[in-house]
């Protein structure tokens, strides 16, 4: 068994080592980088899509939450199925595949 200090476990699919996708691990190490308030959750199947248009976070795309009225954008590292929540501004979103409404909501819209 080759062991590796400070490595717990390779990522793998059916026990075959698999890479993990550079573009989530890019998201990850962005949102840890920019010392925002962020925290360990479940893998979040539905939100807005939103991108990240303006801040420390700006370009990343990811799944936006409202929680206890702070609004997060969760970043997922989808083989890992695990994901990682990072406060953000309001202003700082683009919802994608919606339309903005008068009210402040949103509508879902086909591309």
């Amino acid at each position: 068994m080759l062991q590796t200090p400070g490595v717990h476990h390779i990522a793998s699919l059916g026990g075959v080592p698999h890479p993990v996708d550079e573009q989530e691990l890019s998201a990850i190490r962005l949102a840890v980088d920019s010392q925002l308030p962020a925290s360990p959750c479940f893998q979040v199947e539905s939100g807005i899509q939103a991108r990240i248009e303006f801040g420390p976070l700006a370009g990343l795309e990811g799944i936006v939450t409202t929680v206890k009225g702070h609004h997060r954008l969760v970043l997922t590292i989808r083989m890992l199925q695990r994901s990682v929540a990072v406060e953000i501004d309001r202003d700082w979103i683009r919802p994608l595949g919606v339309r903005a409404l008068n009210d402040g909501a949103f509508k879902v819209t086909s591309n």
